[in-house]
């Protein structure tokens, strides 16, 4: 099954959109973007996993599906 952009982009509002409830702020969509994305990294590192390496792969990804 192929999955457009638009939907990968609506998967990423409602994740961002439940971050944001959960913190408690909302900044400007730069800010609140960066913000989760950094928390990802520290969800990772607690995870024991590498969160550099995994955001190489991720940007890949989106290279590859642009």
């Amino acid at each position: 099954m192929t999955i457009s952009n638009a939907t990968r982009a609506s998967y990423a509002d409602a994740a961002l959109a439940a971050y944001l409830e959960a913190k408690g702020e909302d900044d400007d969509p730069r800010s609140n973007i960066t913000d989760l994305m950094t928390d990802l990294l520290h969800l990772a590192n607690r995870e024991g996993l590498d969160g550099q390496a995994m955001t190489v792969t991720a940007i890949y990804n989106f290279n590859e599906e642009e």
